[in-house]
């Protein structure tokens, strides 16, 4: 909604072209959550519990924020004013930045942890070093926001 407010081009996608990215991730990740948490289930549940209440609330959450992503990078190509396109770019950037980040940690614990589990301080350094990434994301959005909310005062 925010893209139709600024006169300008259009974006070149509408939501059609998203459904097959959201269900390609849905099924990788499924496929290596399941495979490989089947097998040492830490959770101890089935898979449908297992897909309903950890899977599928991480993948619409990580696809309505890349969502969001990319309409306030749309937004901030079109909006005048070149502090505001900066702010809305770092706040963009950094929900991208953040959900990479999220999206990393989850792939290295449930791919990577499960095979060296001999080697925790290896695992451990990776998941604090996207941690970092993630808190990095983080910031960038605080950023973004503070920034946004300065000019509006203004």
């Amino acid at each position: 909604m925010l893209v139709n407010t600024v006169r300008g081009k259009k974006p070149p996608f509408d939501v059609r072209w998203r459904a097959p990215w959201f269900l390609l991730l849905s099924v990788v990740f499924s496929h290596l959550t399941i495979e490989n948490e089947y097998r040492s289930n830490p959770y101890h549940l089935g898979v449908w519990p297992l897909l309903v209440t950890f899977i599928v609330p991480y993948l619409y959450g990580w696809t309505i924020g890349l969502l969001c992503a990319y309409d306030l990078r749309q937004y901030a190509r079109t909006v005048k004013g070149l502090l505001y396109r900066r702010a809305v770019w770092r706040l963009a950037s950094g929900v991208v930045v953040a959900i990479a980040g999220s999206i990393a940690i989850q792939f290295v614990n449930v791919t990577i942890g499960q095979r060296v589990s001999s080697s925790l301080v290896a695992v451990l350094l990776v998941d604090y070093g996207l941690l970092i990434i993630v808190g990095t994301g983080l910031t960038l959005i605080a950023f973004g926001a503070k920034r946004l909310k300065l000019i509006e005062e203004i």
